[in-house]
């Protein structure tokens, strides 16, 4: 049980950062930024990382723990990578369609986020561990 409360707990708090900052960059407060991927902090890096912090709290060094530390890692590295890739061909589209008048698919409308920065995925490995420190304290 401490297991799901580490998780949901780390979820709700990255959620209610991500708000808040998207808040100060907007001056707006926008509760549907929950709903969208990007963004600070990385909410999937969070859920992932307490994920293989609560395991490793709750179960020890296993071979469970070790193959969601493999998932874990390479789950962050698509944050990063591909999906800001996504993200920066999503941003040029955009353009094209707005400056050269060139039709391009509905969904390429969508102005937020897909990808993460470093920053962002950093931000979400810290709330992925402490939340979990904090449950199993």
């Amino acid at each position: 049980m401490k297991l799901l409360v580490a998780i949901v707990s780390a979820w709700l708090v990255a959620n209610v950062c991500k708000v808040i900052s998207t808040s100060i960059r907007t001056k707006v407060v926008d509760w549907q930024v929950v709903f969208f991927a990007g963004g600070m902090p990385s909410v999937h890096t969070t859920l992932v990382t307490a994920l293989v912090t609560s395991l490793a709290l709750s179960e020890g060094l296993t071979a469970v723990t070790v193959a969601s530390i493999v998932f874990a890692s390479l789950f962050v590295y698509d944050a990063m990578t591909l999906r800001r890739a996504v993200a920066e061909h999503n941003a040029i589209l955009r353009w094209v369609h707005t400056h050269l008048n060139v039709q391009v698919a509905k969904s390429l409308e969508r102005k937020g986020g897909i990808g993460h920065t470093p920053l962002e995925v950093v931000a979400g490995i810290v709330i992925g561990v402490l939340v979990p420190l904090l449950v199993y304290a």
